[in-house]
């Protein structure tokens, strides 16, 4: 049997960080406060289809709602990935 010098390869980035166990409490709030990030996201994208109608048609504001979407999903990851 030959040995090799390679280490084996990582499943996922975040193997190397810390796990840390949090109590219960602290886990519910953080998924609340993502979920709530979510749903945010989720209006502001409605809000952005309305205004790309063909029929509203404007545009500037889609694109507004478009950005405020893309800062709760933001939001939403920082929180998740413990970055706040």
């Amino acid at each position: 049997m030959e040995s090799t010098d390679e280490e084996p390869k990582s499943n996922s980035s975040r193997e190397n960080k810390p796990c840390y166990l949090l109590h219960s409490d602290l886990s519910a709030g953080l998924r609340s406060h993502i979920t709530e990030e979510l749903e945010g996201q989720l209006i502001y994208l409605s809000m952005a289809s309305h205004f790309d109608r063909g029929d509203v048609n404007m545009p500037g504001l889609a694109a507004y709602f478009r950005y405020l979407a893309d800062e709760k999903l933001s939001a939403a990851d920082q929180v998740r990935l413990g970055q706040t």
